[in-house]
């Protein structure tokens, strides 16, 4: 019996460990752009780099305000360097607690140095005249809730993890008299430029201030050290104050000072609010307790694996499952997913008592519209008949409604859309350019407005919207087979060119447009001449390659 058992244990230890869904997340993915020439076309255009995934590499809780990541730079228009971050670049200004996409935030930057305080970041074609260090790409690795990477420049070792509204920071420095972590108010995305800022210490291990940015928010921020600092300092417009213990202007920073033995970890946490500078202390104060930073990193990584394991998925290769939970993190960490349809209906589907909280929260008004129509309806009626029903169904039907019909305050161009059934175009040159995706986008969400009217017992409502939902067939034109722009008289807007990108579609052609109406496939395909045509068709829109 004894070897029996200690045969079992020695096989039962010799098993591989069985992966966690949040062990798959990558969030380096999408930080890069492909450079398979099999790929690119005829990118880039010239003078543009190509584009990535503008996604955020970083540290971030689920729900997280903080999103504390790398900043390379923020050049470039919003799918090159949106996210301040580039995995291609080869140096890193600094650590910011805010992000978004596409060039937004990027607000309270921190930077661990050693040698002599530089104050300006310096630039990624000579990282030496600023305070910016290489990066060692083999030691940089992300993960949910977790960044790390090793600066080349300065020997320091970085770790980052976050809470909601705090980001933590480790770093690990080499020995050194001239240690420093700078904090720069100056830095932040091109978009939400600062304005005026203020520093203060208000002791040897505690600092506190603010970022007012062009857009008319103001992050506020209290930061805590594990080590007392030896001295502290100031800039402004270019001009250091050693000793200064408390700045305000533009473009202004601060500097902590220490002297380090070889392998010496620093600790710095920071709470950050856009109400006031006490609701960012209480912040730091409730959700990060005491300086263990790998259990705050094991309760982010955990936090993920609670959301990302409600789906779990059989077959496939790793790399696959890494593509899936990895797309699926990304889906959950969408800081506003009432702004976009996509956001709405992933919550609803994974997380439906979050979703439907702040759903319940929401102040209905009405609502505008994207490139691709409102993209509200969807998910509402989605969540309404997957029995999510803990919010006020009546009130957002009554906002949906009224967004649909009353042109005043509705849809973007909804006269049009009411009387013709599509937006009519201007002269080519001057045309609105997204008046075909616009058109198909407000077709499908009279459906859904159906939908969800249907479910409340709206019967009149229901036979309206779902009326107006074929009015994509009002652009389609048989004899080319694509949706197209249409003039208010019925003719065609000229010239047309199916490969042409833009013109009538936004971020597209007439070959991608085509497709839009999900809510009535067999429709579509009657259109265009039964099942061997569209299959024939869609067969063709992926395989011919793309030259414009």
């Amino acid at each position: 019996m004894v070897l029996v058992w200690m045969a079992l244990v020695s096989c039962l230890l010799e098993q591989p460990v069985l992966h966690q869904p949040v062990d798959y997340v990558n969030p380096l993915i999408g930080t890069a752009p492909p450079e398979d020439k099999e790929y690119l076309g005829n990118n880039p255009p010239e003078g543009e780099e190509l584009y990535c995934g503008a996604v955020v590499p970083g540290a971030m809780a689920p729900d997280g305000t903080v999103k504390l990541s790398p900043d390379t730079d923020f050049d470039g228009i919003f799918h090159v360097r949106g996210p301040s971050y580039r995995y291609t670049d080869s140096s890193i200004r600094g650590f910011s607690h805010t992000h978004h996409e596409y060039n937004r935030y990027a607000n309270i930057l921190f930077v661990p140095t050693v040698g002599a305080v530089k104050i300006e970041p310096g630039s990624r074609e000579n990282p030496d005249e600023g305070y910016r260090s290489r990066k060692d790409i083999e030691r940089e690795r992300a993960s949910a809730g977790y960044y790390s990477v090793f600066l080349s420049d300065y020997g320091i070792k970085v770790e980052l993890t976050a809470t909601k509204n705090a980001g933590f920071h480790r770093y690990t420095f080499p020995k050194s008299e001239q240690a420093h972590i700078l904090i720069d108010l100056a830095s932040s995305a091109r978009s939400t430029a600062v304005i005026e800022a203020y520093v203060e210490k208000l002791d040897n291990r505690r600092i506190a201030g603010w970022q007012k940015c062009k857009t008319g928010f103001t992050v506020f921020f209290h930061a805590e050290f594990s080590k007392p600092f030896s001295s502290f300092g100031t800039w402004k417009d270019g001009a250091i104050h050693a000793g200064s213990s408390t700045q305000s202007g533009h473009p202004i920073g601060a500097f902590v000072d220490y002297t380090t033995s070889d392998q010496e970890v620093i600790l710095a946490k920071l709470g950050i609010s856009f109400v006031d500078a006490d609701t960012a202390r209480k912040n730091l104060a409730e959700e990060i307790d005491g300086w263990d930073f790998d259990q705050v990193h094991k309760q982010m990584k955990d936090d993920w694996n609670e959301i990302l394991k409600r789906i779990d998925v059989e077959g496939g290769t790793e790399a696959e499952r890494v593509n899936f939970y990895t797309s699926l993190y990304r889906g959950m960490g969408f800081e506003n997913f009432l702004s976009w349809p996509n956001g709405g209906a992933l919550h609803f589907i994974v997380r439906p008592e979050v979703a439907a909280k702040r759903v319940a929260q929401f102040r209905w008004g009405t609502f505008r519209g994207g490139f691709w129509g409102p993209g509200k309806a969807c998910w509402i009626a989605g969540a309404y008949n997957r029995d999510v029903r803990n919010f006020d169904a009546e009130s957002a039907y009554e906002a949906l409604r009224r967004s649909a019909t009353e042109p005043k305050q509705g849809w973007t161009h909804l006269a049009d859309y009411m009387r013709l059934g599509y937006i009519k175009p201007t002269d080519y040159q001057r045309g609105r350019p997204d008046v075909v995706n616009r058109s198909l986008g407000y077709a499908y969400e009279d459906y859904s407005i159906a939908q969800l009217a249907k479910a409340l017992g709206k019967q009149a409502d229901y036979e309206y919207f779902i009326s107006r939902s074929g009015n994509y067939r009002l652009l389609f034109d048989p004899e080319t087979g694509f949706m197209r722009g249409r003039r208010p008289n019925g003719s065609w807007a000229e010239p047309f060119d199916p490969k042409e990108p833009f013109g009538f579609y936004r971020e597209g052609t007439a070959w991608h447009y085509l497709w839009l109406v999900p809510h009535d496939i067999e429709g579509l395909i009657n259109l265009l001449g039964g099942r061997d045509v569209f299959v024939k068709k869609l067969d063709e829109f992926f395989n011919i390659p793309y030259n414009p």
